[in-house]
């Protein structure tokens, strides 16, 4: 069947129908020549086979635009078009993928550092490839779960930095804040409180954020406590109303836990 399409030239249209007879195998093998051009259009139609083959690799969804893996599976499908022989009898696609999960696996070992923790000849079952290599389907899942920790770790300490950069701007640093947290419960529940307030109402979120300063008069007559009260736990109050606002989902939930954790008053 042949697509015309109006306003193109004789030569664009040939392109385009020579583009549509060629088989993918036969674009890889062009692409092969020096086609420079072929091999990035074939990449790019594929992307969300590669996103495909990651995801069902690592048996849940990975996020082309933020995962390493996906750029590691990029590289490899890039490796499969220069490597691919047409002679070997099969399909590109199933090349690829194989190609695809062999340097996943090499991306979660090269990433783990659990191997010397752990004696292979205990587990009897290895799974083989299509090219007849062979991996441990626990060395996988162990290494995957190595690999989520450090990237949880690395966004942890990166949230802190950034939390510390926002603490800097009031006067005080993120270390400062296991000195000057109240031990009560319900303390940190009533400064919680108060935080929601300095976030929520409208004017006196625009004095603290704009001038550093809370506005501690009408602070107090908004949230019934004294000036006094509010300026012994200012750095507490700032924390808790930074952390409200801002982009920090692990120290969220961390001080969700604190707040309700039990202890006595200093």
């Amino acid at each position: 069947m042949r697509i015309l399409s109006w306003g193109r030239s004789s030569a664009s249209r040939a392109v385009t129908t020579l583009n549509l007879e060629l088989t993918l195998e036969d674009r890889v093998i062009r692409s092969q020549r020096n086609q420079f051009k072929e091999n990035d259009q074939i990449i790019r139609e594929f992307q969300p086979f590669i996103a495909r083959v990651t995801s069902r690799f690592f048996k849940r969804y990975i996020d082309p635009t933020s995962h390493d893996a996906f750029s590691i599976a990029l590289m490899a499908f890039d490796e499969s078009i220069h490597a691919f022989n047409l002679d070997a009898g099969r399909s590109f696609l199933k090349f690829s993928e194989t190609v695809i999960r062999r340097r996943l696996t090499d991306f979660l070992r090269r990433e783990s550092k659990f191997r010397d923790q752990v004696v292979w000849s205990a587990f009897e079952v290895e799974n083989e490839d299509q090219d007849g290599g062979t991996f441990h389907p626990v060395e996988v899942k162990v290494a995957e779960e190595e690999h989520q920790l450090k990237n949880e770790n690395d966004n942890r300490r990166n949230e802190i930095e950034h939390f510390d950069q926002s603490l800097q701007k009031f006067g005080f640093g993120f270390a400062d804040l296991a000195e000057i947290a109240p031990k009560h419960e319900d303390t940190r529940k009533t400064l919680w409180r108060i935080a929601s307030i300095m976030v929520n109402d409208e004017t006196i979120r625009k004095r603290w954020v704009g001038t550093t300063r809370i506005p501690l008069q009408d602070l107090a007559e908004k949230c019934g406590m004294s000036i006094k009260m509010l300026e012994k736990h200012r750095k507490t109050l700032i924390a808790y109303a930074l952390l409200s606002i801002g982009d920090f989902p692990f120290l969220q939930e961390y001080m969700k836990q604190a707040i309700t954790k039990g202890g006595e008053e200093k």
